[in-house]
């Protein structure tokens, strides 16, 4: 019996629901053989990253590659992955450049979610943490 090992699904006007549902699947997936994803260049947000964080914490998954760039994460879904990077035994390459993880998303409603100097701190206690990555590209994202 054949298993999918790589998704790439760049540049596919994927959603971010559309995204949620995907990620679901794999999580969901009996055989549990995906080693890469590659959603870059779609129209992502803070739920497809807090579901690919979920994903990284999983420890039926062993997902090596994932490639998010070119999508519209901000520091939510960025220090989510940052946290479940933490502990992730599996991931050697993550891409999450040109997105907007230095950004804390402000909404009129509701205070800010994440305090100044958070970003740095949720990425600082990965690269602390994490003995696994050997490629993390987190160019252009508005980083201060």
């Amino acid at each position: 019996m054949y298993a999918i090992e790589a998704l790439y699904l760049n540049k596919c006007g994927l959603t971010d629901n559309e995204a949620i549902l995907l990620l679901q699947s794999v999580k969901d997936c009996q055989n549990h053989k995906v080693r890469k994803i590659y959603l870059n260049d779609n129209h992502l947000k803070n739920g497809a990253a807090l579901k690919m964080a979920e994903l990284l914490l999983d420890p039926g998954l062993r997902l090596k590659e994932i490639g998010l760039k070119w999508n519209q994460i901000t520091a939510i879904g960025g220090n989510a992955i940052a946290k479940a990077l933490e502990d992730n035994k599996e991931c050697m390459i993550f891409d999450i450049s040109w997105n907007s993880i230095g950004i804390r998303p402000s909404d009129k409603k509701k205070p800010l979610t994440i305090p100044a100097g958070e970003v740095g701190k949720a990425w600082g206690g990965m690269f602390l943490k994490n003995e696994t990555l050997i490629h993390l590209d987190l160019s252009f994202n508005k980083i201060q």
